[in-house]
């Protein structure tokens, strides 16, 4: 959730427009995977062809207009990568 904070405020900042953090709404708006196999799965990516998997995969959710943030998870039950990638 932090990183969806850290994410609108930067929006914020950018555009000089004040954003509402409405938590339902942005639930809605994006879907968290818990890899980035998970990513690859969900949209169907090909990267046989790929040297470095992770930057294709950010470089066509970006170009497709959309956003993905990578997530370190750590807290005392885990530490883990997770992605946040934004309904397109």
């Amino acid at each position: 959730m932090f990183a969806l904070v850290d994410y609108h405020q930067d929006l914020e900042d950018e555009s000089g427009i004040e954003i509402e953090f409405d938590q339902t709404a942005i639930r809605c708006e994006w879907t968290e995977f818990s890899s980035l196999e998970e990513v690859i799965r969900a949209y169907d990516f090909d990267t046989s062809e790929s040297d470095d998997v992770e930057k294709f995969v950010f470089d066509w959710i970006q170009q497709s207009g959309s956003v993905i943030i990578k997530l370190d998870i750590i807290n005392d039950e885990e530490c883990r990568i997770g992605y946040l990638v934004k309904n397109f």
